[in-house]
């Protein structure tokens, strides 16, 4: 007698369906951003790079649980879900611990040529300072960078004074929330504020002198985020450009450090690190997200110190909530006490697309009549 065909489960077929559609889905998503486009709808799927990699791997051993892969639709979409778990993994790689840092560990660090650096995101709306003076005080860096401040914040980081008489900072004249702060106990030289494509995102340039005597520069940005759905990704990209450019032709080790509304492995970010010389400290070492604090899983790491060559890394730490909706960074680089490291160096296509990138941002600014003076 014909053995008799079970059917289906109903179930069973709805998961298989839902598993592959969510397959394709998330596998174009991550492929998207891998496009040459400045459209920020396609650009910003490049910050979920690790939750379309975690939310990929359980589709795809859910698929293998309930037998998603039968029939060529169902191959396809694990195929589909493979590849797009390829593409997250290869760009998350440089930041993997088992990769090989690109700032070199520095043990032990001479005070001479020494550089603690701080920076925070204090987030305009919020007015509890006295928790970030206090996270300030334990650090005890040598330099701080503030973002996001206005004349409140300009009042409430006085007391910082005494400890840091060298000082430069913008303070906008409206409720924008692109004011900055750069607080030094180092000497300053040459430090200014420089507006590049608008008359509200402003760029800090300082030159400090070590102990030791010898001067760094510092490059101070927090190019303002394109606003969804159709805002471009074109004034972030050039301001991001336009500051490695900088570092390139500084003549004096440089570091470039912010929220640069950016993740490690956009591929501007990349193109930075090449045009500047700048090596990223989380290459070898983790991701160390940073906003949002508010969130464990929508978490990237958006703020930034950058190092170029001349750098070794002492320490390295995202510090503890002070109410913002960032996390602070605090960096100890030591100057000339590692061994070289692998910052890479440009291509003459890196170099014509920072430049592509820059005119396209002055354009847009000479339309919206915002151009910097």
């Amino acid at each position: 007698m014909a053995q008799r065909r079970t059917a289906p489960h109903p179930l069973g077929r709805i998961v298989r369906w839902t598993a592959s559609l969510l397959l394709v889905a998330l596998a174009l998503a991550s492929a998207l951003p891998l496009l040459a486009t400045d459209a920020w709808a396609v650009r910003a799927l490049d910050f979920a790079r690790l939750q379309f990699g975690v939310v990929l791997l359980v589709i795809v051993l859910l698929a293998v649980l309930f037998d998603a892969g039968r029939g060529p639709a169902g191959l396809l979409a694990l195929a589909a879900g493979g590849a797009g778990l390829g593409v997250n993994a290869a760009a998350l790689a440089p930041c993997a611990p088992l990769a090989a840092p690109t700032v070199p560990t520095t043990e032990a660090c001479e005070p001479g040529v020494r550089l603690r650096l701080l920076i925070a995101n204090v987030q305009k709306s919020d007015e509890g300072a006295a928790r970030l003076l206090a996270t300030i005080e334990d650090a005890r860096p040598d330099l701080i960078l503030a973002m996001e401040t206005d004349a409140w914040w300009d009042e409430a980081l006085r007391p910082l004074h005494d400890a840091y008489p060298h000082r430069v900072q913008h303070i906008p004249e409206d409720a924008v929330a692109y004011g900055m702060h750069l607080l030094s106990r180092l000497p300053l030289e040459d430090a200014r504020v420089e507006l590049w494509f608008d008359a509200v995102t402003p760029t800090i340039v300082a030159d400090a002198a070590l102990p030791d005597g010898r001067t760094v520069r510092l490059l101070g940005l927090h190019p303002r985020p394109p606003l969804p759905p159709d805002q471009s990704s074109t004034m972030r990209d050039a301001h991001l450009l336009r500051a490695a450019l900088l570092a390139r032709d500084a003549g004096v080790p440089t570091v470039l450090a912010g929220d640069l509304n950016a993740v490690p492995w956009e591929a501007t970010v990349r193109r930075v690190l090449r045009v500047g010389g700048l090596a990223d400290p989380r290459e070898g070492r983790g991701l160390y997200p940073t906003f949002s604090a508010e969130s464990w899983w929508m978490a990237w790491p958006l703020d930034h110190v950058l190092a170029q060559e001349a750098w070794g890394l002492s320490g390295w730490e995202v510090l503890p909530p002070f109410g913002s909706d960032h996390h602070p960074v605090l960096a100890e680089l030591c100057l000339g006490a590692a061994p070289a490291g692998t910052a890479p160096w440009a291509s003459p296509g890196d170099l014509a697309a920072a430049g592509t990138a820059i005119r396209a941002a002055e354009a847009l600014g000479r339309r919206s009549g915002g151009g910097a003076p």
